[in-house]
């Protein structure tokens, strides 16, 4: 074998050595971290005022059906007036780590608007299910383990981000996270369907899923109760 030919050889194994230890040494993150950063549409709720004047209009936006919306404006409104609201405020005020709170209801970063983030802080995993806090009943809230290793931000981007986003997007993608079928809609599985024989359709995840419309009436209610809090004069987003 002439020099060349040996020159030849010896770089194709340099080469996969070099190759060999990179990917070795790669680390792999679970959850929002390593969500992706390809440019994509701008989410069309990203000036919603989250005030109670605008309770009505905020959830339709979030994709609730008519009925829904006004189950959530009531509860808002008997919640912000009743015990309910007063032990939210304590509880937000409590926690442990307000900056951590404050990236998920202020909506400073782009990748995690507040409907998204205040899911870290107000939905609980108990048994493998998950659901909104009781506010009742808990007694701090903090940053949920869960919420660590779902892919929150991913779900954001293929719902919301996209060419094609439906009108309910938020309520579909909410619904999938609460529901841990994250990768269902992620991987365009039915009722999250793309296209036009996709199968995308709230009335199916509804009959498929008993209790959900309850679940994500429960967690917009809290979750714009908070951000409300949070935007308040001499509020932590000030």
């Amino acid at each position: 074998m002439s020099l060349r030919s040996w020159l030849a050889v010896a770089s194709v194994f340099i080469v996969g050595g070099v190759v060999g230890y990179l990917l070795s040494t790669e680390e792999i993150v679970a959850g929002d971290e390593h969500a992706d950063t390809v440019a994509r549409a701008e989410d069309p709720l990203i000036d919603l005022p989250y005030t109670p004047a605008s309770r009505a209009k905020d959830f339709e936006a979030f994709g609730l059906p008519e009925p829904l919306v006004k189950k959530a404006v009531d509860r808002a409104r008997r919640y912000d007036e009743g015990d309910e609201g007063a032990r939210l405020r304590a509880r937000l005020e409590e926690t442990d780590d307000l900056t951590e709170l404050a990236d998920a209801l202020c909506g400073e970063s782009t990748q995690l608007r507040p409907r998204y983030g205040a899911l870290r802080f107000l939905v609980v995993e108990v048994q493998g299910q998950r659901r909104p806090v009781d506010i009742n009943r808990v007694s701090s809230l903090q940053r949920e383990e869960w919420s660590k290793v779902s892919p929150i931000v991913s779900v954001y981007n293929d719902a919301e981000l996209t060419s094609d986003r439906k009108p309910d997007a938020t309520a579909m993608a909410i619904a999938a996270i609460l529901l841990g079928k994250e990768a269902d809609l992620m991987n365009g599985y039915k009722p999250w369907g793309r296209g036009l024989t996709g199968g995308w359709s709230f009335e199916k995840m509804v009959e498929d899923n008993p209790g959900i419309d309850e679940l994500l009436v429960e967690y917009f209610v809290l979750m714009h109760l908070a951000v409300e809090w949070a935007n308040q004069d001499g509020g932590i987003c000030e």
